[in-house]
Order: C-alpha cells, then sequence, then structure tokens
C-alpha cells in the first residue's frame, strides 16, 4: 500500500462520503480549526491498494517539548465502503502502512483512533501493530438513525423522562426556530462561553466552535426553542456527509420547567429526517463526570457506539511526558477525551472546585431555577435539598469520584453546606 496526501477540501469531501464511518473530528472544517486555535497542522492523506482507495485519514501534527514530533488521528483513519464491511486484513494493512509512515519514516509519537466499531477490527490489533493500548478515555456518543420512521423513534423513547415531557412541551405550543444569522450565533455562543465558566469543562472551546462558524457557517444550523419570542432553549448543529452532529447547545432557566430540551432535540430529529440525513449524533456523552446529561441523552432510544479503541506508539514510561506536554499546549480545549476524563483524586484544590460545581448543578436541576448557591450556605434548612433528593445527590457523588458513602455517614456535618460536601468527598478520596 502507498500514501498518497491531498490537499483539496472538495476532493477530501468527496472521498468522506465515500467513507464506511465518518467522524467530525476528521472534518477539513476541525483540521483547520485546530490548526487555528491551537497550532495543531493537518495533514490529510489517502490509503491506496494499487489504484482502489482504502483508507482516508486526517493526522494533526505538531513538534511538543520534550516529546518531539508528535502526530495524533483523531477518530482516524476512515476507511471505504466498497461492501458493506471493511475485511480486517485490508483494515490492517492501511493501519501497518499509516504507523510505519508516522513511527519510522517521520520519528513521530503517534495515538491513532480508528473510525471503525470494535467488530470490524481483530481484537489483538493494537498489539499486532507492536502498539500500546492508549490510557486516554473513549469517545463514547449516542446516535440517532434517521432512516427509521419517526413513530417509532419516538417509541424508542423512554416513557418517563421523554415522551410524557415531550408531550407536555408540544401541548405549550412552543415555537421552533432555525437560523443561520450570525446575531444569533453570537447570543448562543455567549451563553455557552458563560455555561463553561460555571461548569468548567472545556470541550469544544468556544474559540474553536468560532474558527468553524468562520470557516464554515453554512455547515451550521441553528434552532431555538421560544414562548412568546423568549428563547428557552438554543443549539448548533454542525453537517458533514449524512451527519448532523449536535455541537453545542443552552437551556436557559425556564427550559426545565418548559422541557424545552426534550423539545429542540424531537425537532432537530424531524428535521434533518426530513432532509434525508442518516444520522443525528447527540455529541458525546460521559457518564462519569456528566451523569444527569448522559441518561438524559440515553432516554431518547438511539445508538450508543464508541470506536474501535485507542492505540499509541508511547511507551508506558514515556506516557507522562507526553501527556503534561500536550495539556501544557492547551490540547483539552480542541480535542475532546483530556477534559472529560475523571479528575485526579490527589489533585485535591480540583476535587473542591469540582464538588462545589456538581453540588450547584444538582440544586439548579432540581429546583428548575438558575438560582445562585454560596459555598456556605445550608442547603438543608434552605429547603434547597431533602431527605429524599439526598440519596440521588450521594449517587452522583459516588459515580463522580468513584468513592463509597455509607449510610451513617448521611449527615449534617457532612451534608449541609457545599463547602462541607466537597471537604467530606475530599477525605473519602485521600
Amino acid at each position: 500500500m502507498k500514501i498518497h496526501p491531498i490537499s483539496d477540501p472538495s476532493l477530501w469531501n468527496k472521498y468522506m462520503r465515500q467513507c464506511r464511518e465518518t467522524d467530525f473530528q476528521q472534518t477539513w472544517e476541525y483540521g483547520e480549526g485546530v490548526e487555528r486555535c491551537a497550532g495543531w497542522k493537518p495533514l490529510r492523506q489517502l490509503v491506496l491498494d494499487d489504484q482502489t482507495p482504502v483508507a482516508l485519514v486526517q493526522t494533526l501534527t505538531k513538534t511538543l517539548p520534550i516529546v518531539g514530533p508528535a502526530a495524533r488521528m483523531q477518530n482516524g483513519p476512515m476507511f471505504f465502503d466498497y461492501s458493506k464491511e471493511v475485511p480486517p486484513n485490508r483494515a490492517m494493512e492501511a493501519l501497518r502502512c499509516l504507523t510505519s509512515y508516522w513511527t519510522k519514516e517521520k520519528e513521530s509519537a503517534l495515538h491513532l483512533t480508528p473510525c471503525l466499531l470494535p467488530e470490524d477490527l481483530p481484537s489483538d490489533w493494537i498489539s499486532n501493530l507492536r502498539l500500546y493500548e492508549s490510557k486516554e478515555p473513549f469517545w463514547n456518543s449516542i446516535r440517532i438513525d434517521l432512516s427509521i420512521e419517526a413513530d417509532a423513534l419516538r417509541r424508542n423513547m423512554r416513557r418517563t423522562g421523554w415522551r410524557e415531557p415531550l408531550r407536555k412541551a408540544e401541548r405549550l405550543g412552543l415555537q421552533t426556530v432555525w437560523s443561520q444569522s450570525d446575531a444569533d450565533f453570537d447570543f448562543l455562543l455567549t451563553q455557552y462561553r458563560q455555561a463553561q465558566r460555571e461548569k468548567g469543562f472545556s470541550w469544544p472551546s468556544a474559540d474553536l466552535v468560532q474558527v468553524l462558524w468562520d470557516r464554515a457557517k453554512d455547515s451550521f444550523q441553528i434552532v431555538w426553542i421560544e414562548n412568546e419570542e423568549r428563547r428557552l432553549a438554543g443549539m448548533a448543529l454542525f453537517t458533514f456527509v449524512d451527519t448532523s452532529y449536535c455541537l453545542i447547545a443552552w437551556n436557559g432557566p425556564s427550559s426545565r420547567e418548559t422541557h424545552a430540551a426534550n423539545l429542540i432535540f424531537w425537532q432537530s430529529i424531524l428535521y434533518f429526517q426530513q432532509r434525508n440525513y442518516r444520522w443525528l449524533d447527540l455529541g458525546g456523552i460521559d457518564p462519569v463526570n456528566l451523569p444527569g446529561i448522559t441518561e438524559f441523552k440515553r432516554g431518547m432510544g438511539g445508538q450508543e457506539y464508541r470506536w474501535a479503541g485507542g492505540a499509541e506508539s508511547i511507551s508506558p514510561a514515556a506516557r507522562r511526558n507526553f501527556e503534561e506536554a500536550e495539556r501544557q499546549d492547551e490540547i483539552p480545549y480542541v480535542i475532546p477525551g483530556f477534559a472529560s476524563a475523571p479528575f485526579q483524586l490527589d489533585k485535591l484544590d480540583d476535587v473542591q472546585n469540582r464538588v462545589e460545581s456538581l453540588v450547584a448543578d444538582f440544586v439548579r436541576d432540581l429546583s428548575g431555577m438558575n438560582v445562585s448557591i454560596d459555598r456556605h450556605e445550608s442547603l438543608i434548612n434552605s429547603g434547597l435539598i431533602d431527605s429524599l433528593s439526598i440519596v440521588s445527590l450521594v449517587q452522583t457523588l459516588q459515580e463522580a469520584f468513584d468513592i463509597e458513602i455509607a449510610p451513617f455517614e448521611l449527615t449534617i456535618e457532612n451534608f449541609d453546606t457545599p463547602e462541607r460536601i466537597a471537604s467530606f468527598v475530599k477525605e473519602k478520596s485521600r
């Protein structure tokens, strides 16, 4: 097999449409965004077997301190679809060709995540390529198959938490408004920036989203749920090949009581189904750090998926230097996985901040109001939580921080204020 460079975006998009699976992080626009925001230069390549295209890949490249040349294939390579399946031997040959190119010819530290489902590759594919299994978190998401009739998709949704709230939202007569205006984008991005500051997540960065809008505005659709011209919820979706990808979203203070979040996803299903898209990708899930959002998305009844796994040429001994170099390079702001990884519990100041943020989000979700919560405020005396809701809070803390909380530990001393809860979790994490 041989490798051929691609420098024409229209040719890249033509080839992407022929691939079995595609991914947002392999789009031309995403590569441009990462280069603009973090200086990682994208290199696009086609892998050929004689004259037959086998694989397509966008590799992000940069020279990092200590590590030297580094190359990242984010959810790539993608593989051409000729028979609705990828022969494992052909896929392995393409991966071997690319691995050799980057590790031997370019002498780069390589990370790759093939855009294939786990059953498409041999179980020992990583060791077969003489690579190491990556320790980075898996990218998981859910996608809705828009080739299924709308009535069937609706029946697939959970009754509690989805179908019933959706019916309530529809009875309110809320309006759905679609847009591609700069003013609407600016408003949504402003709300998203505020949510990032309040909740501490970093991917995708607002700067990356802005670059994508500047470079590929026609690939976006913005949708609002409104009530008497008051915006209740908004979402920006990025389209590529046969997929509409939920990039960023915002829920206003009244979205919970009106179930606007349910309605905005349902209207997105109908909108893109009518335009013959195959998939609505919900933009990732994080069961550890965002269990509530994850369960909400799972309630839609879509297909939960992840790619075949991550591999890298970096030995475990050198991995710490590689991670530190990438973090200093601010790669978490443009590549998912880093920012959504479970928090390292030995960093106790991070635990303190994370717990207080998590508790504040829990109380806001519980109350349905965008209330301001002081870290010293008594949650029990103020009526913000009670004996029933504290059980749900405990479950959320146990999942987020991988700790066990015994019934005898559910005391006012431990759970009265956000500050006390954070101190309790810090002590459990030691």
